[in-house]
């Protein structure tokens, strides 16, 4: 007896093609909106940290100022002794 070979079924669009999700594309304007966005904070954060006053500037204008004081009474005492 022979065998007819088989016949292959036509194949189905849909069923060939695996299910893919259009991801939508982000517009160019949103995206540079975006950038521009985070560089404008990022900017404002820098000015922020630049003019605040750390503990370490504070205490070096005390110690500028003491020492301006203290040069100030050396050298009144030094024209005092004269």
């Amino acid at each position: 007896m022979q065998s007819k070979p088989a016949q292959a079924k036509p194949l189905d669009p849909k069923a060939a093609a695996p299910a893919t999700k259009e991801v939508p594309k982000a517009k160019p304007e949103a995206n540079l909106q975006d950038k521009s966005n985070k560089a404008n904070s990022k900017s404002q954060l820098h000015s922020e940290l630049n003019n605040t006053k750390t503990a370490k500037d504070s205490v070096l204008e005390e110690f500028r100022n003491d020492s301006k004081v203290s040069s100030a009474r050396t050298a009144q005492e030094s024209r005092r002794s004269w």
